[in-house]
C-alpha cells in the first residue's frame, strides 16, 4: 500500500511487483533496494570481456517498452498446455544470445546503429528481435542481453515448475 501511495515512483512499484516482494517493513526498503542492485550486478560478470561501448544503458522509455514486450510474451504462454512452446522460446533466446555474442566485434563497430537493423544486415533471424524496439542501439547490447537472460530464466523456472506437477 505504501509503495502505491508514492505515485510518482512507478518504477519501484513495478520492480517490487515483478520480484513478488510482499509484506515487508518499511525499515527494510534500503536492504531490498540493495538486493535488487546486487541482482543486477550479478549479471555483469557474464560481460566482463565486453567493451564499454556496448554497455550503454537503455533510455528509460525504451527500456520500459522492451520490458513490456518481453513480459507480454511470457504472460501469453499457457503454462499447462505449452511446455514445448516454452522450451522452444528458451532455445530461440539462447540462439539469439549466441548469435549476438558471435558478432560482438561487428556490434562494436556499429554501436550507434539500431540493433535490430544491424541484426538484419548480419542475417540474424529471430522472432525475439521483433520484441526489441528499433530505437535500441548496438551500444545497448549488454542491457538487452540481461533482459533476454532474465526472460529465459523465468521461462526455465516455469518449465521446472510444470515438470514438477
Amino acid at each position: 500500500e505504501f509503495i502505491q501511495s508514492l505515485g510518482d515512483d512507478n518504477q519501484l512499484f513495478e520492480q517490487i511487483k515483478q520480484y513478488e516482494i510482499k509484506d515487508f517493513q518499511l525499515c527494510y526498503t534500503d536492504q531490498i533496494r540493495q538486493l535488487y542492485a546486487s541482482s543486477i550486478s550479478d549479471f555483469q560478470h557474464l560481460f566482463a570481456d565486453i567493451s564499454q561501448l556496448l554497455r550503454a544503458a537503455i533510455d528509460y522509455q525504451l527500456d520500459e517498452e522492451l520490458s513490456q514486450n518481453l513480459t507480454a510474451t511470457i504472460i501469453s504462454i499457457d503454462d499447462n498446455k505449452d511446455i514445448e512452446k516454452i522450451k522452444s522460446i528458451i532455445q530461440t533466446i539462447t540462439d539469439l544470445l549466441n548469435d549476438l555474442r558471435s558478432v560482438e566485434h561487428f556490434l562494436l563497430r556499429q554501436s550507434n546503429h539500431s540493433l535490430t537493423n544491424t541484426c538484419e544486415i548480419l542475417d540474424i533471424k529471430s522472432s525475439i528481435l521483433d520484441l526489441i524496439p528499433h530505437e535500441i542501439k548496438c551500444e545497448n547490447y549488454v542491457a538487452v542481453s540481461i533482459h533476454l537472460i532474465r526472460m529465459r530464466t523465468i521461462l526455465q523456472e516455469r518449465v521446472v515448475n510444470i515438470e514438477e506437477k
